[in-house]
């Protein structure tokens, strides 16, 4: 009984050991690997080069499960301050075993990644052997010649490669004799050449590499040929960019959002002619300067707010005036039948049940809402009626133009939708749309100012105030060049460019609008121009029938028209008018109680004619 059990359990030992070592391959027989790695490499006369990778595998379900994958470098630095450009490169084929294989690709870095295999399918245990086959642009056409660059089988794979070789294929037209050939071994940027063989066979028109041993994970081969130049066909700068697909959906986008706003400014954006501009000594009949501002702009501004209270002040409704600590508006009267709707409705709600009112930040809740008011006034009271600011086509452009920008960076430069990427297209996507306005309200800035000849400094301030804000979109713009293509930064920047340009030429003006706007520049061309015999005979070439005269100049006059020249940007020309006139106020002024001249409706040291 005893010699059997010791039998049994023999026998059972000697089972245990057979199948625990025929178990335990993956640590000490049967490790994951490449067995083999081939990479044909065939260059045609244009500098095409087809490229057919033979991976063959051992695959024990531990990192090789479903398949495998393989980064191709698709991206490489420019000499335009480092950003890169796309290289051509198309998938021709993929296998496993010998069939067809599902796969998939995703951009990642300066890496296409193809992975090989499908996605709910394990590959049985065992050796397998995977086929790509691409075409791309990868020939480096030097100064003193050219050269094929290329690393042949990466050095990103996990697990060893037993032997690697590549064969580089030239047309017949070249003399092999001529050909140069190195390479190199071991991990990236490695210059060991000791561990490969190289043979030139002249006859076939080829180069063949090969490892003399093993490659570590994370080694790699890299081959190297030279040849002289003019020898293959070097493709021409726009052939180069044409196969850059941010470049050239990148050019289709641009050309669809110029076109869109193009075709939406010809049917609804351009203005009605203009009539006869005639000097006009009054402004339109019932325009309140905040009105004359708002029309002659068509939209809204913050002067529009200003040139009201300054408005009010001329009418003798309030006083505004300057202390230490800043300005205060003070009732002195109220509303007359020549106040505006607008005009009314800010005096109410500012000086309502109260004798003052200072402007600071305690009270910029009631100034929001009297801006507010004015604004929805004059919007209820012209917009739509005496021009139109085609709000739906202007968004319409906008949301096309962001949806090309999406398009672009995401579906045609196949940039994976998250990370750094997604973040930059998002973070760009609303930080463009307010550097637009920024810029438009910069630009307004200056234009007022030039137009004026004063207002610098408010200029001068928003632009330095918008400085940090462009700063942030040109980084943001060139991080995402980096990550994408250098062809990113002219659509961005056409874009942006013509959105802000549309915005305004966009508003159009409407047949009764149109008569109204030619009245109000002509009420400006009076206040800009110093000259009276000037303007009477502009004023009788420009019409044959009766019209008015100009008014004497008077301190009454100036005053009363003054809100007006700042509404339509001539202040400073409106005032040099009555340089002589203000200068002589000024002197019986100072007579009487030793300060210059300022009008009744402002009280302060501030006060400037000009101003």
């Amino acid at each position: 009984m005893k010699t059997i059990s010791c039998r049994f359990l023999f026998v059972f030992l000697l089972i245990f050991l057979h199948d625990s070592f025929l178990r335990a391959p993956s640590s000490i027989q049967a490790a994951e690997r490449i067995t083999k790695f081939h990479s044909d490499i065939a260059i045609r006369d244009d500098g095409l080069m087809t490229i057919t990778e033979t991976i063959s595998v051992i695959a024990e379900g531990e990192k090789i499960r479903r398949g495998i994958y393989r980064d191709i470098p698709v991206r490489y630095d420019t000499a335009f301050f480092g950003l890169k450009q796309n290289i051509p490169f198309e998938l021709r084929a993929v296998s496993c075993d010998g069939t067809e294989s599902p796969y998939r690709e995703e951009n990642h870095g300066i890496f296409r990644r193809i992975y090989i295999g499908s996605r709910n399918v394990e590959l049985p245990v065992g050796p397998h052997t995977f086929t790509i086959q691409y075409t791309t642009r990868q020939l480096r056409f030097l100064t003193s010649h050219d050269e094929v660059y290329w690393n042949a089988t990466g050095n990103a794979w996990k697990f060893p490669i037993e032997q690697a070789e590549a064969t580089i294929s030239f047309p017949t037209g070249i003399p092999m004799d001529e050909v140069l050939a190195e390479g190199y071994v071991g991990p990236l940027k490695s210059t060991n050449q000791d561990d490969l063989t190289i043979r030139i066979e002249g006859e076939k028109h080829r180069v063949i590499y090969s490892t003399k041993d093993a490659l570590k994970p994370q080694e790699g081969l890299t081959v190297v040929a030279t040849l002289p130049s003019g020898l293959i066909t070097k493709p021409s700068t726009a052939q180069v960019h044409l196969n850059d697909p941010f470049l050239v959906w990148g050019s289709i986008g641009l050309v669809l959002v110029i076109g869109y706003f193009l075709t939406a400014w010809l049917f609804v954006g351009r203005d009605p002619a203009t009539g006869v501009i005639v000097p006009l000594y009054a402004p339109p009949e019932n325009l309140s300067p905040a009105a004359c501002r708002f029309i002659s702009r068509m939209g809204y501004d913050k002067e529009c707010f200003s040139v009201a209270l300054l408005s009010l002040a001329t009418q003798q409704a309030l006083t505004i005036c300057e202390n230490k600590k800043g300005y205060i508006l003070e009732k002195t009267g109220g509303p007359t039948d020549s106040t505006s709707d607008g005009e009314k409705k800010i005096f109410d709600h500012l000086l309502h049940g109260r004798n003052s009112l200072a402007i600071d930040r305690k009270h910029h809740l009631i100034f929001s809402q009297a801006i507010t008011m004015l604004k929805k006034s004059l919007v209820r009271e012209f917009e739509g009626v005496l021009f139109r600011p085609n709000r739906i086509w202007f968004f319409g452009g906008l949301l096309l133009s962001l949806a090309v920008f999406i398009v672009v960076v995401f579906v045609a430069g196949g940039a994976p939708a998250l990370g750094i990427t997604g973040f930059l297209t998002l973070w760009l996507t609303f930080w463009s749309c307010g550097v637009v306005v920024l810029l438009h309200k910069v630009a307004s800035s200056w234009r007022a100012a030039m137009s004026q000849n004063f207002g610098y400094g408010p200029a001068i301030f928003l632009t330095l105030f918008a400085l940090p804000f462009i700063a942030g979109e040109l980084v943001a713009i060139g991080m995402l060049a980096g990550i994408t293509s250098l062809w990113i930064i002219p659509l961005i920047l056409g874009i942006v460019t013509t959105v802000a340009l549309f915005y305004e030429l966009i508003k159009a003006p409407t047949a009764a609008g149109r008569p109204i706007m030619d009245q109000i520049d002509g009420f400006a061309m009076y206040l800009s121009t110093a000259e009276e015999d000037r303007l009477e005979a502009v004023t009788q070439q420009a019409t044959t029938h009766q019209h008015m005269h100009a008014a004497p100049h008077t301190i009454e006059l100036f005053e009363r028209f003054l809100p007006y020249a700042v509404a339509l940007n001539v202040a400073n020309k409106w005032a040099d008018q009555f340089q002589d006139l203000i200068a002589d106020a000024s002197v019986s002024t100072q007579t009487a109680n030793g300060s210059g001249y300022h009008p009744a409706w402002y009280h302060g040291d501030a006060w400037s004619a000009s101003t």
